[in-house]
């Protein structure tokens, strides 16, 4: 059996999403091993082959990509569907036909599990996978450290920067 997993070279407006690279790296966990890397919004691209492919995170900022290519099996758990661009995937028959094919969806938030079943699709609430990554990326190692994580993300970029300048001048003096 060949296996794939999610790879993120897209983000909106140009801006990477690190947490995109993580529900990967929480799906991999689970798989033998990597055969394909497939662009998470493009997924209705040819692939030479079946593939059994963790269909995990958020989705999708090219609906008009959905659904994906026929030999991708797909697994869906933790499963987000933007809200943003829902009414293209459901106005969408043969979407929602894939959805219900390959159902139950398991959602990671409620939001995405009512749409599901507003559009009479089984599915159930699974939580986000990386919630998981203690299977493989874990440490016995403790410490005292802080981290900021994505804590300007939503930030216009201009002002980010600046931030950043002033401070390392400040930690500098």
């Amino acid at each position: 059996m060949k296996y794939a997993l999610l790879k993120h070279s897209h983000g909106d407006a140009g801006i990477v999403n690190y947490g995109d690279h993580i529900q990967s790296l929480a799906a991999k966990q689970y798989l033998p091993h990597v055969d394909y890397y497939i662009e998470r919004d493009e997924l209705n691209a040819p692939i030479p082959e079946k593939v059994k492919l963790i269909l995990n995170g958020w989705f999708t900022y090219k609906p008009e990509n959905w659904p994906p290519h026929e030999n991708i099996d797909p697994l869906f758990v933790s499963f987000h569907l933007n809200p943003r661009f829902a009414d293209v995937i459901f106005n969408n028959p043969e979407a929602v036909a894939y959805l219900k094919k390959h159902s139950p969806i398991g959602c990671r938030d409620f939001s995405t599990l009512n749409l599901m079943q507003k559009h009479g699709i089984d599915s159930y609430f699974s939580f986000c996978l990386t919630s998981t990554l203690d299977i493989d990326y874990k440490t016995d190692e403790k410490t005292e450290n802080i981290y900021f994580v994505d804590v300007l993300y939503d930030y216009d970029q201009r002002y980010v920067f600046s931030f950043f300048i002033c401070l390392i001048i400040n930690i500098k003096s």
